[in-house]
């Protein structure tokens, strides 16, 4: 069957699936030898549709492809022009949508390779057959590329190319000092209590560039940035640390660990109501143990042992009024501060906090590990549910336990930035965060005891406050 010289107007559809330079050159090349078959034949061309850096393999939504399904629908066009069919579909799903909007439409298909008529048995045939064969290739370099970034993550590799991250060079390999420097300071701000509103716009503020060089931070970025694990130099795998990178990392295992549980927290914070409460989980119940909750009474805030249905061995019976305890607590934490003891406390115990960390590290990566070989055994069939659900148990709870005290040491480390600064915080301390405040006071105690009152009296009693510090 020849072809007809379309009455109305051909519509060029060009696509490529990676365009890693940004620059649209493969689909300018498609576009010209398009235009070149429509000048060859006496077509009209009517309108080009392009989708730069989408691939049709993946079930992405191509948008200006959508767009002239819709306009040959509407009839606008009579004729579709392509570099070749697997730029239309590699999917035979999709084809089959093609050719049922094409046949109602009347509709034909030239490309630059090879002329399709979806109108006759055969060359829907021949059609089906050269989507069949795009399709397997596609899913076998997809295979390919999968198996090639396993081997990279295995070898603590990032993935092949992409934007430059964050604090090194185009090779992903180098530092570069001037990031690093602002990723060192960033987390460190972020641990003493400043938010991820006010360091994105301290990073606006100063017009420090992203690695895309676009002058404009978004809190998102940032956060992803300072929550992913390859800034301490660790590599990620499909959401999983796998282990050590090959590239240096910027700040410490110890701190990124400490910066994504801050960062965890926040986010579950986030749906809470505002806290004004500076010892919340702090205080504990001398009579049951359990936690003091915050709980506000008319005009008067209280910690109060609070007896519930999640908290059946709760008392109940211990409160305690919020201000002065605060006060209390606050001025205590800031003389410690200054204290020589607490400098030499600190200073013996980070020899051993460094190789404990590193000991705790390694223990986490390789619990980790385990729980993904457990789970691609149970995928696999190769061992039942219940086994399954019996391994994980004390795989788990080991790596909450490393985890725990990961974060007790990284306490430890935070802690030597404040010595000395009592004094300091001391005439600022009205003015800060409430929530700098907490990281401050959680920095140096670790609980307070909150001992029984006396009935009658209304003075507040400071030897009810036993306080445990951390160091």
């Amino acid at each position: 069957m020849g072809w007809m010289k379309p009455t109305r107007s051909a519509a060029i559809y060009a696509r490529i699936s990676d365009d890693r330079e940004g620059a649209g050159a493969g689909v300018d090349r498609q576009l010209a030898d398009c235009h070149r078959l429509a000048d060859d034949r006496g077509w009209n061309v009517g309108a080009e549709y392009v989708d730069n850096d989408i691939s049709a393999f993946t079930g992405r939504v191509r948008p200006r492809y959508a767009a002239m399904l819709s306009a040959i629908e509407a009839g606008q066009h009579d004729m579709i022009l392509a570099y070749h069919l697997d730029r239309l579909h590699r999917i035979p799903l999709e084809l089959e949508e093609l050719v049922q909007i094409a046949t109602r439409a009347g509709v034909n298909i030239a490309t630059v390779q090879q002329d399709v008529n979806l109108g006759s048995a055969d060359g829907l045939m021949v059609a089906r057959m050269m989507v069949a064969v795009s399709a397997n290739a596609s899913a076998a370099a997809s295979r390919r590329i999968r198996r090639k970034n396993d081997e990279r993550a295995e070898q603590g590799k990032r993935h092949g190319s992409g934007h430059r991250p964050f604090g090194y060079e185009r090779d992903g390999m180098t530092i570069r000092d001037s990031e690093a420097e602002v990723l060192r300071d960033l987390a460190r701000r972020l641990l003493a209590g400043e938010s991820i509103s006010g360091l994105t716009r301290w990073l606006n503020d100063n017009e420090i560039p992203t690695s895309t060089g676009s002058p404009q931070w978004l809190r998102t970025t940032l956060r992803q940035m300072l929550a992913n694990p390859s800034i301490s130099g660790l590599r990620v795998h499909r959401g999983e640390l796998v282990g050590p990178a090959a590239w240096p990392p910027i700040i410490s295992v110890e701190q990124g660990a400490k910066v994504r549980d801050l960062l965890a927290n926040r986010a579950g914070m986030s749906r809470r109501p505002a806290r004004r409460y500076l010892l919340a989980g702090m205080l504990r119940c001398h009579k049951c143990g359990h936690d003091l909750h915050a709980w506000p009474s008319r005009e008067t805030r209280h910690y109060v042992c609070k007896k519930n249905v999640d908290r059946p061995t709760a008392c109940g019976s211990t409160h305690i009024i919020a201000e002065p305890v605060e006060d209390l607590i606050s001025k205590a934490v800031l003389i410690r501060l200054d204290t020589p003891a607490l400098q030499d406390a600190l200073t013996r115990q980070t020899g051993q906090a460094d190789e404990t960390a590193a000991q705790l590290t390694t223990s986490i990566l390789s619990d980790q590990d385990q729980l993904q070989a457990l789970a691609v055994a149970h995928g696999q069939r190769v061992i039942p549910l219940r086994e399954w659900l019996a391994a994980r148990r004390p795989v788990e709870q080991r790596l909450q336990e490393s985890r725990d005290e990961l974060g007790r040491i990284s306490n430890n480390h935070d802690l030597g930035s404040l010595i000395g600064t009592g004094s300091q915080l001391r005439l600022s301390w009205p003015t800060l965060a409430l929530d700098k405040q907490r990281v401050i006071v959680g920095a140096v105690l670790d609980n307070a005891e909150i001992g029984p009152g006396v009935r009658g009296r209304n003075t507040f009693d400071k030897t009810r406050v036993r306080p445990t510090w951390r160091i």
